[in-house]
C-alpha cells in the first residue's frame, strides 16, 4: 500500500493554493504527521486497524480534517489528500465536484465522521 509522505503532502499544498489563487499556511508539522500514520495504525495482535485502501483513506481524511492540519483551508486539503492517497492506491473517486465539496465541508465542519467519509468513499471509489 502505498503512503503519502509529508514533503509530497506539502507539494499538494502548494500546487492547490497555486490553482486556487489562495495562500495556504504551512500546516502544523506534527499533526500532519500523525495523520499520515494514523491510517497505517497496528492493533494489539499486528493487524491493521484500516486494512483496506478505502479505510485508509477515510482516516486519513477524517484525521487531517479533525486535527486542524491545514487551519482554515483545511476541508480543501483534507479531501485533496484523500482522493490523491486513493489514486496512488489505484482508485478513483467518481463523483460529481458540487458532490466532493459539500463532503469536504461538511468533514471540515466536523458533521461528517470517519464511517460517514468511509460509506462515500465507498460509494463513489472505482
Amino acid at each position: 500500500m502505498t503512503r503519502l509522505m509529508k514533503d509530497k503532502v506539502l507539494a499538494l499544498q502548494k500546487a492547490v493554493a497555486k490553482r486556487t489563487g489562495k495562500d495556504s499556511p504551512a500546516p502544523d508539522a506534527a499533526a500532519l504527521e500523525a495523520a499520515l500514520a494514523a491510517p497505517f495504525a497496528r492493533g494489539a495482535d499486528g493487524a491493521d486497524v484500516f486494512p483496506s485502501r478505502e479505510e485508509k483513506a477515510a482516516k486519513l481524511g477524517y484525521e487531517l480534517a479533525a486535527k486542524r492540519v491545514f487551519g482554515a483551508d483545511g476541508a480543501r486539503m483534507a479531501m485533496a489528500v484523500t482522493l490523491v492517497f486513493l489514486e496512488a492506491n489505484g482508485l478513483a473517486v467518481d463523483a460529481p465536484h458540487d458532490e466532493v465539496v459539500v463532503t469536504a465541508r461538511a468533514l471540515a465542519n466536523r458533521r461528517l465522521r470517519y464511517d460517514d467519509l468511509l460509506a462515500w468513499i465507498c460509494r463513489h471509489a472505482t
